[in-house]
């Protein structure tokens, strides 16, 4: 399966583990050379109205269908500017329903005690970050 945030990356599974590898960098407006030409004209919609990083964002989406899986639109979004973590829950730090920033959400593979094991490589531990339950997540946050 291909990457959305970087055609180059080689996605197994649900998540790409090569954009895990960064997903504390700050946020930035993607590398349109890095995203699939298929998928250019849609980052340009999604963002022609969100170019605050500060901001909320809305949309006017609740989900797309990328490469034949079909996404919430806050991880779209995530998965465009930060990395392709799937359909996983992301949590909204802003406090604003619906908001699409990927400055106001967080995965449940940005939190610190994950961090480390990411970095380091996945261990057995933490192999498959998907068995994680929801309030599991919560308490390491």
């Amino acid at each position: 399966m291909k990457c959305i945030h970087n055609e180059k990356h080689i996605k197994t599974e649900t998540i790409c583990q090569e954009c895990l590898k960064n997903i504390d960098d700050e946020v930035l407006f993607p590398d349109l050379n890095k995203i699939d030409p298929e998928l250019r004209p849609l980052l340009t919609q999604l963002t022609v109205q969100n170019t605050d990083l500060c901001a909320c964002w809305k949309s006017s989406y609740t989900a797309l269908t990328i490469y034949g899986k079909r996404l919430k639109i806050e991880n779209v979004y995530y998965a465009f500017f930060k990395a392709d973590v799937g359909n996983f829950r992301l949590k909204r730090i802003c406090g604003t329903p619906a908001c699409v920033n990927p400055n106001h959400l967080v995965s449940r593979f940005e939190t610190p005690a994950i961090k480390k094991k990411v970095r380091a490589g996945f261990n057995r531990k933490f192999k498959d970050l998907g068995d994680l339950t929801d309030d599991q997540w919560c308490r390491y946050t």
